[in-house]
């Protein structure tokens, strides 16, 4: 029987549990945690906390060593403090011995306890994994004067909630920056297995060029790791309150969704000046984030667009699964309210018609060819003095408006723009919304019903004036294809080729740009390479500095270490002269950072942080390089070019041995080439000719840098450069640019641009016509068989006994051959002469007559009606016995052709558009579909193909398509050749960039 006393909340007496964190209740807990970090530093007060069973305080320093600033402490100089929170103070700081500045967090001398001081280091390694612009970078861990520190950069722009403090809501560009930035950091974290859990403006820090970084990983956890956590092995919920996710407070199990939380809940403080959720106490606050709704952003501030608040409601959702389920998504949804919003491609014209004969087909052709139908008609014109034409146009119209408001007002999309890689979106970019896409429908519904009226006054000859009729043909032509360019008018480059009915709505149609997706070495570290860097710790004991050396690089100055307090790997190079202080500030990410100067026997090395990746030189050696990677990796080189011009911090040469490619596929320049890149080094570029321009970039060093980036650039594959790339590559190789700066601007409006030709795009480039025209031929096809049916159960009711009058028109030709012309015309004449005022377009005729469709038909009726033949009653139902049974025998031969009937018009399809591509290459030079889609046929060399060899692709893709159709006259087993056809046709989808003409013809695909 235990009989030990309860235990009981230091602060409020609240009976806890056994397992119960810190003698304290989750309510005090965080009450506590909220009143010290959401202070600043100016009004910090004593909070109590219970460690290891004793009552201790934090305050404003006293009773630190460094309680009074400035102050030396150990080998800082400490400055000011820049604020304070549960876990020790944080100082600005300056590195005696470089003069470098530095954050100095030092954990709080009445805080150290062994549990205390392990969660400090927790944070100082989980930090330190993460290397990335937007986040806080960590240079080491120490301890000065018994006490554990941990150095970090210094970002002097305060932050995010010093900002608001300052100026109150920020605006909505600013903040979605700002946000952005943040999701960067994170995503960095996580991609290190590391969730951050403390999202918080005061946690969000402004650098010096406006980029804000993510600091303070003090309550981050691994995501892959049982470490120590002081949350979640108790299952008590640590945090900010009000930033915190539900299932944060309640001490659930965490992933990524709960820091999306804390990103729209920060980014709701940005925008509102307030929290979402406000109480008196931690208590309330905690009670409000669980029940309550925060009020919608655009009902707080009127310029708020309703869109950007229906993201941030989304990410407050109460349960993880409702909010967004990646950064990625989240980053896209964003972009288009921020500053960042990469610029679009106005659609090309030749795309967008595409694009619109799709749509129309579905939104117009489509459900008036099955409304038609469904009462036995086979053009919907020939209901036009029917009493079913004015219910099927509203029925019609409604659904035009209907599909095109709801794919472009909540997708952006319609079906055709999806197949062709538009977007329709307003001037701004954002998405235009049910009220403008209706907008959009009903001006495309005004022109093509502008049609159909004057249709309908040619038909009842309400105009005319006693025209020709084929005077009526050119006038209805020229209507048509006056609607249909007068709309065009207004295109021009300079407003993004808006049509009329884009300016008359705000709207455009655009090529969106593509997510510039990297290639990575690898996505995580191979487990067997941290294992042969935990033999080799084994393996070389000796030690410089707080770092275990693991194995040589470059003997004997240049060593490959680790960190074990951060287990960060770095490398320790010996120099016989100081670095310069221009290169240690250095924070960039196309160089490696320095984090200190370490004495061993009087020798001086430099340790420098290193990334997990491999010498550019040895994936060149390894594999063929394509513009999907050396693209970036060019973009990356030359933005540091740009800036070490700037800071004087230009390595002495350049190649492609001082080029290191991350595990997340980014280039990084190194001051010295790596030894092991490969086994000579070749094209050294020296940028240093006179030694007191070291580091600068002069007129010829420009030069010589664009030299070392042509280098680089020449290792990639030609036949996988974009066509719009290589004059770029051109002008890089003559040195044509006169700002390194230039280059990068330029490279980046490429990387927006598609660097190869994928499954999905090959796919729409090969299929979206024949299978427009073939699926437009069989649902035509299947309208005109219901038409059939429809028309023939009228026929058969009006006639019974009698075959439908429709069926003996449709098949009147091979009835003819079977039974005479005059037979059929005695049958036509003895039952039917009845319709003949009706055959003349009357506005009164008989609804049925519209069911006999084809003017062909009904022409021959009404001749036979005008002029019937004399026979007798004999004759007639001889004739008729003659019509059916010739109706029966036709009809069955009919059913059986019906297979072989589409897979010829299938073919004739196939054969068109290979007429269509022949002609097109004769006259320009190039397919109809690479005009359309972007793409280009190129040679080994990269170079677009002439004439001939396009000819000699098209015929070992078409003349199969020729052969099979002449072999079809002879044998219909013949089309079970296009079977290897149709196999050509998937292999080139699965490999797109070199199906099998390509390869036979020695050619590519790339875009345009």
């Amino acid at each position: 029987m235990n009989n030990a006393a309860p235990i009981t909340c230091s602060t409020c007496g609240r009976t806890l549990r056994p397992d119960a964190p810190e003698q304290l209740c989750p309510a005090c807990l965080m009450t506590g945690a909220m009143e010290v970090d959401d202070l600043p530093a100016t009004e910090i007060r004593p909070v109590e906390v219970e460690a290891e069973g004793l009552l201790v305080a934090v305050d404003d320093g006293e009773g630190d060593p460094a309680a009074a600033a400035p102050h030396e402490f150990g080998g800082y100089c400490l400055i000011k403090v820049l604020g304070k929170g549960g876990m020790g103070v944080v100082y600005e700081a300056e590195q005696i011995a470089t003069g470098r500045r530095v954050a100095l967090k030092m954990l709080g001398t009445q805080l150290d306890s062994p549990e205390v001081r392990a969660r400090f280091l927790r944070e100082g390694r989980l930090a330190a994994g993460v290397s990335h612009p937007n986040s806080v970078y960590v240079f080491g861990t120490e301890e000065i004067e018994g006490l554990p520190v941990i150095t970090m950069e210094i970002v002097g722009g305060g932050t995010l909630q010093d900002k608001l403090d300052r100026v109150g809501q920020l605006p909505i560009v600013e903040a979605v920056d700002a946000m952005l930035d943040v999701i960067e950091g994170l995503e960095a974290a996580l991609s290190k297995d590391v969730l951050h859990r403390d999202i918080k403006p005061s946690n969000c820090f402004i650098g010096p060029d406006g980029r804000v970084k993510v600091g303070d990983f003090g309550l981050s956890v691994s995501t892959i790791s049982s470490v120590e956590t002081f949350a979640t092995a108790t299952g008590v919920a640590l945090g900010t309150p009000a930033f915190a996710s539900p299932e944060q407070l309640r001490g659930n199990e965490l992933d990524h969704r709960s820091d999306i939380y804390s990103i729209g809940s920060t980014l709701y403080t940005l925008l509102s000046g307030s929290q979402p959720f406000g109480g008196n106490n931690a208590v309330h606050i905690v009670a409000a984030v669980l029940d309550e709704v925060p009020k919608p952003l655009d009902q707080l501030r009127d310029d708020v667009p309703p869109e950007l608040s229906a993201v941030v409601a989304k990410c407050l959702a109460k349960k993880p699964e409702s909010r967004f389920g990646d950064y990625t998504s989240l980053r896209k949804v964003l972009l288009p309210f921020s500053s960042r919003r990469p610029e679009p491609e106005p659609a090309p014209l030749s795309r967008r018609a595409l694009a619109g004969m799709i749509d129309l087909s579905i939104a117009w052709t489509l459900p008036r060819t099955l409304l038609a139908a469904s009462v036995g008609a086979l053009e919907f014109s020939e209901l036009i003095a029917s009493p079913w034409y004015w219910p099927f146009v509203v029925a019609s119209c409604v659904w035009f408006v209907a599909y095109f408001g709801a794919t472009e007002g909540f997708i952006n999309q319609s079906l055709g723009k999806r197949l062709l890689g538009l977007r329709v979106t307003t001037k701004s970019g954002r998405q235009i919304g049910i009220k403008r896409a209706v907008a959009r429908s009903l001006l495309s519904l005004l022109a093509v019903q502008t049609l159909l009226v004057m249709q309908a006054l040619f038909v009842f000859d309400l105009v005319g004036f006693g025209l020709p009729g084929w005077l009526y043909g050119v006038i209805y032509l020229s209507i048509g294809l006056t609607l249909l360019l007068l709309p065009m008018v207004t295109m021009r480059r300079r407003n993004a080729m808006a049509t009329v009915w884009d300016k008359l709505t705000q709207t455009r149609v655009v090529m969106p740009a593509v997510d510039a997706v990297r290639l990575k070495v690898w996505d995580r570290l191979p487990a067997c390479l941290e294992q042969e860097l935990s033999d080799r710790m084994e393996a070389y004991p000796t030690e410089i500095g707080p770092y275990r050396l693991t194995r040589i690089v470059r003997d004997p100055d240049w060593i490959e270490a680790i960190d074990p307090a951060l287990q960060r790997i770095v490398w320790l190079k010996r120099r016989t002269e100081p670095l310069e202080p221009c290169r240690r500030e250095v924070a960039r990410p196309g160089r490696l950072r320095w984090l200190q100067s370490v004495c061993k026997q009087d020798e001086v090395w430099d340790a420098f942080e290193t990334k997990p990746g491999v010498p550019a030189a040895q994936i060149v050696s390894n594999s063929n390089v394509t513009w999907e990677a050396s693209g970036h990796w060019l973009y990356d080189l030359s933005l540091e070019l740009a800036s070490a011009s700037d800071d004087r911090t230009l390595p002495q040469e350049l190649s492609l041995d001082h080029v290191w490619i991350t595990q997340q596929g980014h280039a990084v320049l190194l001051d010295d080439a790596y030894p092991q890149g490969s086994e000579t080094t070749n094209n050294v570029v020296d940028l240093v000719e006179d030694p007191t321009e070291q580091g600068a970039l002069t007129s010829s060093t420009t030069k010589l840098t664009q030299n070392f980036l042509s280098n680089v650039a020449a290792t990639t594959r030609p036949h996988t450069i974009p066509l719009r790339a290589r004059a770029l590559l051109v002008n890089l190789r003559l040195g044509k640019f006169d700002r390194l700066s230039f280059l990068a601007g330029n490279l980046r409006s490429l990387l927006t641009k598609p660097a190869r030709i994928d499954r999905g795009s090959r796919a729409t480039a090969l299929l979206t016509v024949p299978l427009l025209l073939i699926a437009t031929a069989w649902i035509t096809g299947q309208a005109n068989e219901q038409s059939y049916r429809a028309a023939s159960a009228r026929w058969s009711a009006a006639y019974p006994g009698l075959p439908p009058l429709s069926t003996v028109l449709l098949f009147r030709h091979p009835l003819q051959e079977r039974i005479g012309e005059q037979t059929l015309r005695i049958h036509l004449a003895g039952h039917y002469s009845e319709f003949l005022d009706d055959l003349q377009f009357r506005d009164d005729r008989t609804d049925i007559v519209a069911t006999l469709g084809d003017p062909a038909m009904q022409d021959f009726l009404r001749r036979t009606l005008k002029r019937p033949p004399k026979f007798s009653v004999a004759e007639l139902k001889r004739a008729d016995r003659r019509v059916a049974d010739g109706l029966q025998i036709i009809f069955a031969t009919w059913k059986r052709s019906r297979t072989l009937e589409m897979l010829g018009l299938a073919l004739f399809v196939l054969a068109f558009t290979g007429t269509v591509q022949l002609a097109a290459i004769m006259l320009s030079g190039r397919t109809v579909g690479q005009a359309v889609f972007g793409y280009a046929v190129v040679d080994d060399a990269g170079a677009p193909v002439g004439r001939l060899r396009m000819i000699a692709r098209w015929l070992v893709t078409w003349i199969p398509i020729a052969i099979v159709l002449w072999l079809t006259q002879i044998n219909p087993w013949a089309y079970l050749a296009l079977v290897p056809w149709l196999a050509a046709a998937i292999f080139a989808i699965r490999s797109p960039e070199r199906g099998l003409p390509e390869q036979l013809t020695g050619t590519w695909l790339v875009p345009r």
